[in-house]
C-alpha cells in the first residue's frame, strides 16, 4: 500500500531535471570564497541584489515603518489579529501605486482588486489551479523559465505545449508559431486553456513590442483561451525598447476583448531579511479577481490564498512609496554595461536585452578542450564537474531549412573553451553585484574550431558542408551519454529539424574575470604594436647585474655585480634589478611602483602581449624585478626591521662618485657603491607589497613562486603597518630625498592593501583600505585635483580605481560597501574631468604643455583611466 500521494511520488515534481540536480548540487557543496573556494557557484538564481544598500539606508530611516523599533510598536495592535487575506489594505494602496510608477503612469490600478501572494511561484500555480484541470495544457513560449514543467504542472497536472520561437528573430513570439503550437495540440486531443508569458522574457531578458502583445491577445480572444502575462521584471528595463504592459494593449484594443481571460502576475523585490520577495497577483485593468461568470474559481476577500506575515508588509508598504525604488533600472543599465563589453572581450555570443537581473549567454558553440579531446561543455552536468558552476538552462528547438537539390547552408562555428596558462583572479557571475571566486582552475577563453558546424538558416553551403554535417551527425549517433546530444534528421525535401535537448540554451549568467581575460588574435604589426615592442626594450636596456644572453641589447653588458657586497648582509649581495631614468642609480620606489604597473597590465591584457609575442617577455621582466626586490629584505622572515632602499647615488661635494648626475655607462662602474638602509617607510614598503602582491597574480601558474611573492609581499606590508615605523622613507635622509622625496605613505596603504586582497582574498585587507580614517589620512575626498594623476609618488588615484573594480565586479558587501561606492564616484569624477587636472598647464588648442621630469606622467594615466 503506497503511504504517499500519487502528486508526492510523481515524476513531474522535477526532482530528477537537470535543473533540480544543479539545485542539488549547490545544496551538497555551497562555494564559500575562503572556506569552500572549490564548491559550486550558484548561477541559476536572479535574485535582485542591486538594493541592498539603498533598503539598508532606507531601514536606517525610516525606524517607525517596523513593529520590531521603539518608534514602531504601537503598530502592533492594528496587526495582531486576522487580516484580510489579500494583504493589508495599505499595502495593496502602495503597491497599486507602485506599479503605476513602474508603468511611468500610463495605467493606474484599482487596490481592492489586487490579491497577495507569497511568491510568483504560488501565483502562476494559483492561476492554474483556477483555470484548468489535470490534462488541460498551457502554451508556452521557448525558451521558457525552466521552473515552469514544476511550478505550473507538479500538483496541477496541467502541461506545458511549447510555442517555438528562433534565435533568427531574437526568439520573438510569431502569431504563425502559435497557430502551429496551438494547432498541434488540439490535432493530439490536448485541451489548451491558456498562453503564459513572461514580459520581460525569462531567461531572455528582452521586452515584448506592442504590436506583438496585441497580436496575442488577438490569438486568445479569437480562441476563447486565458492570457497570463508574467511582469515580475517590469521595473528592471533599462534600456529601449519601453516596457509596454498587457494592461495598455488591452486598454487601447476596446470593448471587444474579453478582459476576464486576461491575468497578469507582479513581483516586487526587497532586502528584508524575513520577506526577500513580496509577491503579487492581480487582474489586469478593471476587473476584480473572480469578477467573471465563475467567480468562485478565484480568490474573494474571503478566501485563504497564501498567506504573508502582516509584520513584513508595513514596512514594504511604506518603502513602496519612495521615490528611490525606481531608481534600480539605473544600476542595473550600468551593470550590463560593463559586463556586456567584458561578454565582447571574450567573445561570448549574448542575446541583445533590455530587461532583467540575468543575461542570456548562447552557449549552443561551447565546447571544452582538455587533453586533446573535444568535450561538450552543454550539459549542466559537466558544466558543474569541471568548473563547479551550476547554471540555469533553457531547452531551445531551432528549425534549419534545406531546399530541394540545394545543399546544406550557412554555419554557425563552433567554438572551443581552452584551459590557458593565466593566473587566478576573482570573478563575477552576474549583474546584481554577489561576490564569488573562479575554483583553482584555469581561466577559460573562447577561441576558433573549424572542425565541427552545425546548419543555420540562410545563405548558401560553403565546400565540403555536407560530408562535415554527415560525419557531424554520425558522432551524435555514437554517443552515449544521453545528455550529451540528442538529434533528428527528417528527410523531407522542404525543411527539416535539428534538436538539440537543453543544449542550444542561454545561461541566466555571465562569468567573467574582475580584471577582464580576453582571447588572442593575431595582430597586424601597428604602430601601438611597434610600440610595444619598443617600451619593453627600456627595461631590457635598464637592467642591472649580470644579465641574461637573450637580453636583446648588444652593447648592455653585466654591470653592478658589486653591489652591497661589503655594505649589506645579503648573501650575494643586491645584485640585478634595474637602474633609474638612464642614470646608475637603482631606486627601488620607482623600480617597485614600475613592477606593480607592469603586473597590472598583464594581468588586464595578458591576450594582447600574446597575440605580438610579448607574453613571456613581459613575464621575464617582471620575474627581474621581484626577484631583486625579495632581495632588498629578509623575505623569508615573518618580521623585519630593515630594507635596503637604494644602491648608488652621491651628494654634492662627496667622496663617492656621483651615479645619477653623470655620463658613464654602468659597466664601466670600478667603484663599491652606498647602499641606502631605512628602519621606517611605510610609503616605500607599500608599493614593495603591492608590486609582489600584483605578481604573485601573474605567476600563478608557478605555485612556488606565487607563494614566495605573496609571503613577501605580507612580510613587507607588516613592516608598513608597524606604528613605530610609521614615517616618509626619506625622512631625514638626503641620497633618498634629493631625487625621490615622499609626499607620504596613506595612498601606498590603500594601494598595497588592495593588491593583498586581490592576491589573497584575506578580508582584513580590505577592511583596511576601506576604513574611513585612510581615505581621510590620504585626502582622498579632499577635491584636489593633483591628487586625481598618478605617479610613482601618488597611487591614490589608482588606489581608488582598483578598488572600484573590486566594487563592480567582486563586491564583497557590507561593511564595505559604502566606502566603495564613495571610491568609485571619485574613479567616475577623474574619468569625468580628465582635463581639470592642474598638474600641467594647457593650450587653448587643448595640448598639454609638458614639465620638465614628468612628460608622460600626466597622458598615461590619462590613458591608463580610459583603457582600464
Amino acid at each position: 500500500m503506497e503511504t504517499l500521494s500519487k502528486i508526492a511520488t510523481s515524476d513531474p515534481h522535477g526532482e530528477n531535471s537537470p535543473y533540480f540536480n544543479g539545485w542539488k548540487a549547490y545544496d551538497r557543496n555551497p562555494f564559500h570564497p575562503t572556506q569552500n573556494p572549490d564548491g559550486v557557484i550558484q548561477m541559476g538564481l536572479a535574485e535582485n541584489q542591486l538594493c541592498f544598500d539603498l533598503i539598508k539606508e532606507w531601514i536606517s530611516k525610516n525606524p517607525s515603518a517596523s513593529i520590531c523599533s521603539a518608534e514602531g510598536v504601537d503598530e502592533f495592535k492594528d496587526i495582531a489579529n486576522f487580516q484580510d487575506y489579500h494583504g493589508l489594505p495599505e499595502f495593496r494602496q502602495a503597491v497599486a501605486k507602485f506599479m503605476s510608477k513602474a508603468r511611468v503612469g500610463r495605467v493606474t490600478f484599482d487596490p481592492q482588486r489586487v490579491v497577495m501572494a507569497g511568491g510568483a511561484t504560488g501565483a502562476n500555480e494559483l492561476i492554474t489551479f483556477c483555470i484548468a484541470d489535470p490534462g488541460d495544457a498551457f502554451l508556452v513560449p521557448s525558451p521558457y523559465y525552466p521552473a515552469f514543467d514544476c511550478d505550473l504542472g507538479w500538483r496541477t497536472g496541467v502541461k506545458i505545449v511549447p510555442v517555438n520561437c528562433y534565435s533568427s528573430n531574437n526568439f520573438q513570439i510569431t502569431r504563425e508559431a502559435l497557430e502551429e503550437a496551438y494547432k498541434k495540440a488540439r490535432e493530439a486531443n490536448i485541451n489548451v486553456k491558456g498562453l503564459i508569458i513572461t514580459n520581460p522574457s525569462n531567461p531572455l531578458g528582452t521586452t515584448l513590442h506592442r504590436d506583438t502583445l496585441e497580436s496575442l491577445v488577438s490569438f486568445v480572444n479569437e480562441n476563447n483561451i486565458h492570457l497570463v502575462v508574467d511582469e515580475i521584471y517590469a521595473a528592471t528595463v533599462f534600456n529601449s525598447p519601453k516596457f509596454v504592459s498587457i494592461t495598455e494593449v488591452i486598454e487601447k484594443m476596446g470593448s471587444n476583448i474579453n478582459r476576464d481571460n486576461v491575468r497578469v502576475v507582479v513581483r516586487i523585490n526587497n532586502a528584508d531579511s524575513k520577506a526577500r520577495e513580496a509577491h503579487v497577483l492581480r487582474q489586469a485593468v478593471d476587473n476584480v479577481l473572480g469578477n467573471s461568470s465563475q467567480e468562485a474559481c478565484f480568490p474573494s476577500d474571503s478566501s485563504e490564498v497564501i498567506l504573508f506575515q502582516s509584520t513584513t508588509l508595513v514596512p514594504i508598504s511604506c518603502n513602496l512609496n519612495e521615490e528611490q525604488m525606481c531608481s534600480m533600472e539605473k544600476i542595473l543599465g550600468y551593470k550590463n554595461l560593463i559586463l556586456g563589453r567584458l561578454a565582447v572581450h571574450v567573445e561570448i555570443r549574448l542575446l541583445i536585452n533590455n530587461a532583467g537581473i540575468y543575461f542570456s549567454v548562447d552557449k549552443q558553440s561551447h565546447v571544452v578542450h582538455s587533453s586533446d579531446k573535444l568535450e561538450n561543455m552543454n550539459d549542466d552536468r559537466k558544466i558543474r564537474k569541471r568548473v563547479s558552476v551550476f547554471v540555469s538552462e533553457c531547452e531551445v528547438t531551432e528549425k534549419i531549412i534545406r531546399h530541394a537539390g540545394d545543399e546544406l547552408e550557412e554555419w554557425i562555428m563552433f567554438k572551443k573553451l581552452k584551459y590557458l596558462e593565466l593566473p587566478w583572479l576573482p570573478c563575477v557571475f552576474n549583474s546584481g553585484n554577489y561576490a564569488i571566486k573562479v575554483p583553482p582552475l584555469q581561466h577559460m577563453v573562447v577561441s576558433q574550431c573549424l572542425n565541427v558546424k552545425i546548419i543555420s538558416q540562410g545563405a548558401r553551403k560553403q565546400d565540403g558542408a555536407k560530408d562535415v554535417c554527415n560525419a557531424f551527425l554520425e558522432q551524435l549517433e555514437e554517443t552515449e551519454d544521453e545528455w550529451y546530444w540528442e538529434a533528428t534528421l527528417t528527410p523531407f525535401q522542404n525543411s527539416y529539424t535539428h534538436k538539440r535537448y537543453a543544449k542550444i540554451h542561454h545561461l541566466h549568467f555571465l562569468v567573467n574575470a574582475s580584471l577582464p581575460i580576453t582571447i588572442a588574435k593575431e595582430t597586424l604589426p601597428d604602430t601601438y604594436t611597434l610600440a610595444r615592442h619598443k617600451a619593453l626594450l627600456f627595461f631590457n636596456a635598464q637592467k642591472s647585474g649580470k644579465l641574461p644572453n637573450n637580453n636583446g641589447i648588444p652593447w648592455r653588458g653585466d654591470s653592478g655585480l658589486d653591489d652591497g657586497n661589503t655594505t649589506t648582509d645579503v648573501k650575494g649581495g643586491l645584485v640585478g634589478g634595474y637602474y633609474d631614468a638612464g642614470d646608475n642609480t637603482k631606486f627601488y620606489f620607482p623600480m617597485s611602483y614600475a613592477m606593480t604597473m607592469l603586473s597590472w597590465s598583464l594581468i588586464e591584457y595578458n591576450h594582447k602581449y600574446k597575440a605580438i609575442g610579448k607574453y613571456d617577455h613581459i613575464r621575464e621582466l617582471i620575474k627581474w624585478g621581484t626577484d631583486y626586490l625579495l632581495l632588498t629584505f629578509n623575505s623569508s622572515a615573518t618580521k623585519i626591521y630593515q630594507i635596503h632602499a637604494q644602491v648608488g647615488g652621491s651628494l654634492n661635494d662627496y667622496s663617492v662618485p656621483d651615479d645619477h648626475c653623470c655620463w658613464q655607462r654602468p659597466e664601466d662602474t670600478d667603484y663599491p657603491r652606498p647602499v641606502q638602509t631605512i628602519a621606517a617607510g611605510p610609503d616605500l614598503a607599500g608599493e614593495m607589497a603591492a608590486a609582489l602582491a600584483a605578481a604573485s597574480i601573474v605567476f600563478g601558474d608557478d605555485t612556488a613562486y606565487s607563494k614566495k611573492l605573496i609571503k613577501g609581499a605580507q612580510t613587507v606590508f607588516s613592516f608598513a603597518r608597524d606604528v613605530s615605523r610609521r614615517r616618509r622613507y626619506s625622512q631625514g635622509n638626503p641620497y633618498i630625498g634629493l631625487i625621490y622625496n615622499s609626499s607620504g605613505y596613506f595612498d601606498e596603504y590603500m594601494w598595497g592593501s588592495a593588491w593583498l586582497y586581490y592576491a589573497t582574498g584575506n578580508v582584513s585587507y580590505i577592511s583596511l583600505a576601506t576604513n574611513p580614517g585612510m581615505p581621510r589620512d590620504s585626502k582622498a575626498f579632499s577635491g584636489n585635483l593633483d591628487l586625481s594623476v598618478l605617479s610613482w609618488d601618488n597611487k591614490l588615484p589608482a588606489a581608488m580605481l582598483l578598488l572600484t573594480r573590486l566594487r563592480i565586479f567582486l563586491n564583497p558587501g557590507y561593511p564595505y560597501e559604502d566606502m566603495l561606492r564613495t571610491y568609485h564616484n571619485i574613479t567616475i569624477t577623474m574619468c569625468s574631468y580628465i582635463k581639470l587636472f592642474s598638474v600641467f598647464n594647457w593650450t587653448r588648442g587643448g595640448m598639454i604643455q609638458l614639465n620638465h621630469g614628468r612628460p608622460q606622467m600626466l597622458p598615461s594615466w590619462h590613458l591608463c583611466l580610459l583603457i582600464i
